[in-house]
């Protein structure tokens, strides 16, 4: 048990932080000119470098954590959406259109905290998961 919690939280860091590392050398060639472009950056490279860590990393670390690596970030984008349930603004504010609309705002801090490792946390998983279908034997 204690293994496999270590394997998920490890899969998530490499979800989170590794996707992070890999795309900051293309973020700082691409300079979008409004908040939309940073916001369309942000999804696109993050959906794809997570899940093309995904696809990767369980190819040479055999694991089922990488399967479960969206759950500590659902739990995280799930306090965050709590804390903003108050403020009444939880949808601008964790899906981009905030920051889009006001770079530099409180919306693009939360963006970038709760929504995005949300977003590579689930695209590592499922490429993970669809990684480990294709070498499965049928049943």
């Amino acid at each position: 048990m204690l293994k496999t919690l270590a394997t998920v939280a490890i899969n998530t860091m490499i979800a989170v932080f590794g996707t992070a590392v890999l795309e900051s050398p293309l973020a700082r060639i691409f300079h979008p000119k409004t908040g939309f472009g940073v916001i369309s950056r942000e999804w696109i490279l993050s959906l794809i470098f997570a899940g093309a860590l995904g696809f990767f990393i369980p190819r040479s670390w055999t694991n089922r954590g990488a399967r479960w690596s969206w759950i500590i970030p659902l739990a995280w984008f799930s306090l965050g959406f709590l804390a903003h349930m108050a403020l009444g603004r939880m949808v601008g504010r964790l899906s981009g259109y905030d920051c889009a609309v006001q770079l530099g705002g409180p919306g693009c801090r939360d963006f970038f905290l709760f929504t995005l490792p949300l977003a590579r946390g689930l695209a590592y998983s499922a490429t993970a998961a669809l990684e480990g279908n294709a070498h499965s034997p049928p049943s």
